[in-house]
């Protein structure tokens, strides 16, 4: 193998696997390095007696069908990629269900049909809905504006078309929807999807959360019919067809620099790679503290300043009736505490006594699934404290089972059905089996939180993730943060500033938006179209 490449992109997950086909699209030739012997990271799956299961099991945002592509879709059917996945539709958002017997409604994905929904709940509410959204598809625009701006937005510009942006840009989930008058009741079901970044409405910005959803709502999620294992194995075949290396089963020692440049990688055999980029899809924590040869003060005075999110927890069970069967009606439940959602994120702190989960069947939507006649569950929570780190290891097992009887037996009796005595398989994943597998700092699987002070705003509007030159980050741990869709982006956004950077090197003159175009990426400016909600005052 050659020694010397353009750009070395350690990590397959997909934002890695994004980053290689971005670059290699470009012409420049690619080294990816993936410790263990498929690609995906979190977006693969394991295989228990005669069930495969799926470890990332969430829908895309931004998706959409053909004739209505969002982001994501874009970024697929550009690549050629869309068209090598079975895309399966959903009808539903989630059926929410707190333990305090405040909430159990289901929601539909269709945008007009969720706020119709809200409206029944509570009729009182369509002037803050109508704000609501309309500022949320405001937050949405200017985001995917910023981002494309690649680190160099016009503040003018912004200032012109994203004036209701500008205002509420810095301030939380909860304070925004009180300030617009939203009823209380409304706030806890628009509110639903914290659990999905991992941290608090008082921490969360209105203006991801918002962009978030709008784009969830308007072009429906997708699935992919058959497990995100799929994609992974998609992106794996275009980077070889286009010429790219992927080495498995290697894992990268050390990456070295020179005058604050990368020049390249040692792997665990001693083996040297040669690069002017690097584009990590591991944690910045893990590269800063374990990889490189050396390291500059005002990068780790960064990411000493970050928290790091919620860590996960999931149950992967296989059942030998079918969900029809077992009377499991929904693909995607939200069980919380309180109908609160500061009081369930508070709970997420007691080891023992976290009932706040999502679970999702994905057999009512994709029958087959799992052999005939069975279907699989799958149970997700969040911890936000640091418990885990006083387990002690003759503990573990009795720790983890117990958490996982616990989540069951809620399941079991707010749907008042019957799941122990079907449990064909089982497989249970903690904070420790994610920072084993998927090197993960502390067991969190959303990266970076995601708050008022350090989110996506800052990192989108600049242009420089390290004062290393040539070093960049991709997945949770870069501007999209806690999304698995956008994880894609991301690696697309890694690459592409990788070679803006070297445009840049060799002359200085140009623009950011000349780079663009050399690079043949649309540098049309987004605008704040209107989506029929009136104005926001």
């Amino acid at each position: 193998m050659p020694q010397n490449f353009d750009i070395i992109i350690i990590g397959a997950g997909s934002g890695g696997l994004s980053s290689a086909v971005t670059a290699l699209k470009k012409n420049k030739k690619v080294l990816l390095i993936e410790k263990r012997n498929i690609p995906g990271g979190i977006a693969s799956g394991f295989v228990r007696g005669r069930f495969e299961f799926d470890t990332a099991l969430y829908e895309f945002n931004s998706f959409g069908a053909h004739e209505n592509q969002g982001e994501l879709r874009k970024f697929f059917e550009t690549y050629n990629i869309a068209n090598e996945i079975q895309w399966v539709e959903l009808n539903e958002a989630f059926r929410l269900i707190s333990l305090d017997n405040e909430i159990d409604l289901a929601m539909p994905s269709d945008i007009w049909k969720f706020r119709g929904k809200l409206l029944e709940y509570d009729s009182h509410a369509e002037n803050s809905l109508n704000i609501f959204f309309r500022l949320a598809e405001e937050c949405a625009n200017a985001e995917k504006y910023i981002n494309e701006c690649y680190g160099k937005p016009d503040i003018q510009y912004i200032k012109k078309n994203f004036t209701g942006y500008l205002k509420i840009a810095n301030y939380s989930l909860n304070k925004v929807l009180k300030s617009i008058r939203m009823p209380k009741r409304i706030i806890e079901i628009l509110s639903a999807y914290w659990m999905y970044l991992g941290a608090s409405t008082e921490n969360i910005r209105f203006s991801h959360y918002a962009s978030l959803l709008i784009n969830y709502l308007k072009r429906r999620p997708y699935l992919p019919k058959c497990k995100s294992y799929e994609i992974s194995l998609a992106f794996e075949k275009k980077i070889k067809e286009l010429g790219g290396k992927i080495l498995y089963n290697t894992k990268v020692e050390k990456i070295t620099t020179e005058k604050n440049k990368i020049t390249g990688i040692v792997t665990d055999r001693g083996e040297k790679y040669y690069a002017p980029h690097v584009i990590s899809n591991i944690s910045p924590n893990s590269v800063y503290g374990n990889l490189l040869d050396k390291t500059d003060e005002a990068d780790i005075k960064k990411i000493e300043s970050k928290n790091l999110a919620a860590q996960g927890f999931s149950v992967f069970l296989g059942l030998n009736r079918s969900a029809k069967d077992l009377k499991i009606g929904n693909y995607n439940y939200i069980f919380y505490e309180y109908a609160d959602p500061q009081k369930s994120y508070n709970c997420t702190s007691e080891l023992l006594n976290n009932k706040t989960m999502c679970v999702k069947c994905p057999n009512v939507v994709i029958p087959d699934y799992s052999p005939d006649g069975t279907c699989v569950l799958v149970i997700n929570t969040l911890f936000s404290g640091d418990d885990w780190k006083e387990v002690k290891v003759a503990d573990y097992y009795k720790i983890k089972n117990k958490i996982a009887e616990n989540l069951i037996d809620v399941f079991e009796r707010k749907l008042n059905v019957s799941i122990k005595e079907h449990i064909e398989e089982i497989e249970i994943v903690t904070p420790i089996t994610y920072i084993n597998y998927l090197n993960s700092p502390n067991g969190s699987v959303y990266g970076y939180l995601s708050g008022q002070w350090d989110g996506v705003l800052e990192d989108m509007s600049y242009d420089k993730e390290s004062e290393i030159e040539g070093l960049r980050f991709c997945c949770g741990n870069s501007t999209r943060q806690s999304h698995y869709g956008y994880s894609y982006l991301s690696g697309y956004r890694a690459a592409l500033l990788s070679l803006m950077d070297d445009m840049n090197s060799e002359n200085s003159s140009i623009s950011p938006q000349e780079r663009l175009k050399l690079l043949d990426i649309n540098t049309e400016k987004i605008t704040n179209n209107g989506f029929g909600f009136g104005e926001w005052r």
